[in-house]
């Protein structure tokens, strides 16, 4: 598919409610995981920026990853691989590690990037954040979000920032009407879902980096082969794990699961894709 063809896109990461219970936790978990192999799979690897002989070889490389979630598999994973870096993970929320964790080049900070990341300007060598859309209003990505991923990181150094829609010609009924219930939820709450057109320029509007972008179309489903089946798992656990959905659709938990059942029929019968788009910047040096 050309990247230059006329498409309706809608965000596939649609809700960003924390979670209420044990319950809830556990299929945040999950839905991070499966979100982490998939874009793994997807790009072929955890990042795009070329910073792999500075991980590799420069002490004290830091890397910081803004939204980390509770199961931290991006910055868990890098860690390990890079051993001479250093790694900081940061969310609202406290990490649930692994119980054998004794990894010495990564810590964690709880804290909110909307009152300003805490750290000194120009001290990050690669910032990285992903799957937020939902997280921030317009106006919040545009007057902080973006400002406070520049000002942290050291000119030279790199940013790089994944968000996830999907092409919604590519959809059936059933997944339009959920991922409607979606951009209603995101409305009332202030969000533009679509946000990733954006993006580009309030990088650019910083007049601190270059910036480059990045689409991948990929399937959803088993038609896609092992790709396919690894986004629908993702899909439908996205789907499966709110509640609010159910209330905004105004459907019986029975009926929601009949949609579900749709659904994956769908993405079968229309081919259906998701769009992953990465922008990664490097900040200009005086």
């Amino acid at each position: 598919m050309s990247r230059d063809q006329k498409i309706t896109k809608y965000p596939l990461y649609p809700l960003y409610p924390f979670p209420k219970n044990d319950l809830e936790l556990e299929q945040d978990a999950k839905c991070s995981k499966l979100l982490h192999e998939l874009m793994k799979k997807v790009w072929g690897g955890n990042f795009v920026s070329p910073i792999e002989q500075e991980l590799k070889n420069k002490k004290d490389f830091k890397v910081l990853d803004v939204g980390c979630g509770t199961t931290c598999s991006w910055i868990l994973e890098l860690s390990k691989t890079y051993p001479l870096a250093k790694f900081i993970g940061l969310d609202l929320l406290t990490p649930l590690l692994p119980k054998d964790f004794s990894q010495n080049n990564l810590q964690f900070v709880q804290s909110d990037i909307l009152k300003g990341l805490p750290f000194e300007d120009g001290s990050i060598d690669f910032v990285h954040m992903r799957c937020l859309t939902a997280a921030f209003t317009e106006r919040q990505w545009e007057e902080v979000v973006i400002k406070e991923l520049v000002r942290v990181c050291k000119p030279g150094g790199w940013i790089e920032l994944l968000e996830i829609d999907v092409d919604g010609k590519s959809l059936g009924p059933t997944s339009k009407r959920i991922i409607s219930a979606c951009m209603a939820k995101f409305e009332n709450r202030g969000v533009n879902g679509l946000i990733s057109e954006e993006i580009p320029e309030f990088f650019e509007s910083t007049n601190q980096v270059e910036i480059y972008a990045e689409e991948k179309y990929s399937p959803i489903g088993n038609w896609g082969d092992e790709l396919g089946k690894l986004a629908l798992d993702f899909f439908v656990s996205i789907f499966s794990s709110s509640d609010e959905l159910i209330e905004w659709i105004k459907v019986s938990k029975e009926e929601y699961e009949h949609m579900i059942a749709q659904y994956i029929k769908e993405v079968e019968i229309y081919r259906s894709y998701f769009i992953n788009i990465k922008f990664y910047c490097q900040k200009i040096t005086s």
